[in-house]
């Protein structure tokens, strides 16, 4: 048995947009773009955040851990 797939235009087909259509997609794409600098940005400062965090963890558990042996 042949399954019949509904044909449909390839997705680089270029399509005929009105004047509003083709403004709101160019304020969409600079909207992404300005999107992918904030996460940039964002991922940057939690990356910090986060080894700050885990460093600082680290140093408390190790102090908790060493602190009888160094107090003696």
């Amino acid at each position: 048995m042949v399954t019949v797939i509904a044909s449909r235009p390839p997705m680089t087909a270029a399509q005929a947009l009105s004047p509003d259509e083709n403004a709101s997609a160019e304020r969409w794409r600079q909207w992404q773009q300005g999107n992918v600098k904030t996460n940039v940005a964002d991922s940057r400062r939690m990356r910090f955040v986060f080894t700050a965090l885990f460093v600082g963890v680290g140093m408390w558990l190790g102090i908790e851990l060493l602190a009888p042996f160094l107090l003696r």
